[in-house]
């Protein structure tokens, strides 16, 4: 098992899915830049906006750290929404849909990973953490600094920085040497592993035709009731007459509204608009 297998994995699969999530080619890059202790840790985090920790394992310290700036959380969230306008300052809703989206690129290399390379791997638990949380969970003597440049055509260039511990590389029976072989880091300067990657383009799922229900409310009844159903029943459900319409797309919720006639037509007025993060879900059925 060598180092460039584990970076092609991470390199091919999230670029596959950022490019049906997004609508657009992401180029992904992806360098090793340096070993790192605690307290060279301790001053790159504090140098961006976001930190998340992603687990790969069973125990408290099977983590990575992955840092990133506002600027990329909101490119990602608004691309994912149709959207194409970014911001330095983020919301709840932008990063939950960010999270719901590195969830998505980590998931998708968790079969690779045993495929190819017979690491088990269970990516979990994905979160937003201060720079003080982290630092109070570091245990790992050395680190492995992962620099992630994420490219979008003719939207932005964005740089990512993940960090590993070492013991992620003898997950497997085999071993990655990598200390050896560690490159002084240069921010301009990128020797990237893997080839690029080809997969499906959204552009081919945008005319899928999504079902959309627009539920009044529910109840429940017993079967012998039903049977005595005719015309001029009443049947009396557990909503108020002012509460909001439920708007589902494939079952999930993805809005809240109120009847109105359009054109002599029932419709709906959304007044209220899950999250981006659910909105999303409701895509995958």
């Amino acid at each position: 098992m060598s180092k460039e297998q584990i970076f092609n994995i991470f390199k091919e699969n999230w670029t596959n899915v950022l490019r049906m999530i997004i609508s657009k080619e992401p180029v992904i890059e992806i360098k090793v830049s340096e070993k790192l202790g605690k307290d060279k840790i301790s001053e790159l985090i504090s140098g961006f906006n976001n930190n998340l920790i992603m687990y790969y394992g069973d125990r408290d310290n099977d983590f990575f750290i992955i840092s990133v700036n506002n600027k990329m959380i909101s490119i990602i969230s608004n691309l994912m929404m149709g959207l194409n306008s970014f911001k330095d300052v983020v919301n709840d809703d932008d990063k939950d849909a960010f999270r719901e989206a590195v969830n998505q690129m980590f998931s998708s290399c968790q079969v690779p990973f045993k495929e190819q390379l017979g690491m088990e791997l269970k990516f979990r638990d994905l979160d937003f953490r201060t720079p003080a949380e982290l630092n109070s969970i570091i245990s790992e003597k050395s680190y492995v600094l992962l620099n992630i440049n994420v490219g979008i055509e003719g939207v932005a260039n964005e740089k990512v920085v993940m960090i590993i511990p070492m013991k992620f590389f003898q997950v497997s029976s085999g071993e990655v040497e990598i200390e050896n072989e560690v490159e002084t880091y240069d921010e301009n300067d990128y020797n990237y592993y893997g080839e690029e990657f080809s997969g499906t383009n959204i552009d081919l799922l945008l005319d899928v035709e999504l079902p959309i229900t627009v539920r009044i409310g529910t109840t429940e009844m017993k079967l012998i009731d039903i049977m005595r159903l005719g015309i001029g029943s009443i049947i009396e459900l557990e909503k108020m007459v002012d509460d909001p319409i439920e708007v589902l797309v494939n079952d999930k919720l993805v809005a809240k509204g109120e009847v109105v006639v359009y054109d002599s037509n029932f419709a709906i007025r959304i007044t209220e608009v899950e999250s981006k993060e659910n909105r999303i879900k409701s895509l995958g059925g």
